[in-house]
């Protein structure tokens, strides 16, 4: 687990550093998070280590959405003019964000979908 912490931090850190020397308008972590996506292929299947690594942050993932809740609702009480057009941009982008995952869960598992016995690639719903 302790390798897998270490290439998270890792290509946490090199999306830091291309942040901040190539001034790109990308937080360094979501840089990083990219460059670990795009260098999966090349080490075939996932480690042992990453995956644990990952699943242990993942499963504690709720304990970083405290601070920025405290702090959405901190601005909200302190900017009560603006309370509406922030509520409703919050929901519109969750809404978005909803969707989107959707459609590419959708796209993604149709193609991962392999009949045993030869019957039709997409099941059919009997509603």
């Amino acid at each position: 687990m302790i390798k897998g912490l270490f290439i998270l931090l890792l290509f946490q850190s090199l999306g830091e550093a291309i942040h901040r020397f190539a001034h790109v308008p990308v937080p360094g972590a979501v840089i990083g998070m990219m460059l670990l996506f795009l260098s999966l292929p090349f080490f075939g299947a996932l480690s042992d280590d990453l995956a644990s690594a990952s699943s242990h942050l993942i499963r504690h993932m709720s304990l970083l959405f405290v601070p920025a809740a405290t702090g959405f609702i901190f601005y909200l009480l302190h900017s009560q003019n603006q309370t509406l057009p922030i509520l409703a941009v919050v929901s519109l982008g969750t809404v978005i964000v909803i969707v989107v995952t959707a459609l590419v869960m959708k796209n993604l598992v149709r193609g991962s979908y392999k009949p045993e016995n030869g019957a039709s690639k997409v099941p059919e719903n009997d509603h």
